[in-house]
């Protein structure tokens, strides 16, 4: 984390966490990585796995790195092979999938309140976001069946009935009307 200009350690993100997690009972957390920085050992790629089976992240993304000018790592030596890079940013992709998947499922028969952000075509199936997603396709999506019109950027009430690795798909919530 020194060689990336990262200030703190893990185990500052560690007490982080963990300080989080004792005041919100079910917070997102989300993070990016970089593998395949100049340097990185099989040692700290290997830290970097137990840290994210350690945390189980919500949300997390990962890319390989790339130099770029003027930046401090531009010259660095010892870059990493690209097939490195790939295999490792793979295995991490990988971990966290099996992560969320664990997570999403823990969702199934949970109402969860939904922002519509849309419709397909007249089939009754809309899509949007719960408040544990960020907007623009950074995560999945919720994805539920309504017997109604509902109008974009309303919120409303969805039952879970199945988990995806990403994404969540239920069936709104309709309460009796008088």
């Amino acid at each position: 984390m020194k060689r990336m200009n990262r200030r703190g350690s893990v185990a500052d993100i560690r007490k982080l966490i963990d300080m989080i997690r004792s005041y919100h009972e079910h917070p997102t957390l989300r993070t990016t990585f970089i593998v395949g920085f100049p340097q990185e050992s099989e040692t700290e790629f290997s830290d970097l796995i137990q840290f994210v089976q350690d945390i189980k992240w919500d949300r997390m993304g990962a890319f390989t790195y790339s130099p770029e000018e003027n930046t401090p790592a531009f010259s660095f030596s010892g870059a990493i092979v690209p097939q490195v890079k790939e295999a490792r940013l793979a295995q991490l992709m990988k971990l966290q999938e099996q992560i969320s998947l664990t997570k999403q499922q823990e969702m199934v028969g949970k109402v969860i309140e939904v922002l519509v952000e849309g419709q397909d075509g007249l089939s009754g199936i809309y899509r949007g976001r719960s408040q544990s997603s960020a907007p623009d396709e950074v995560d999945g999506l919720v994805f539920f069946r309504s017997s109604r019109f509902i109008p974009l950027g309303s919120f409303v009430q969805v039952v879970v009935k199945e988990a995806l690795p990403h994404d969540l798909k239920g069936e709104e919530v309709v309460s009796a009307r008088v």
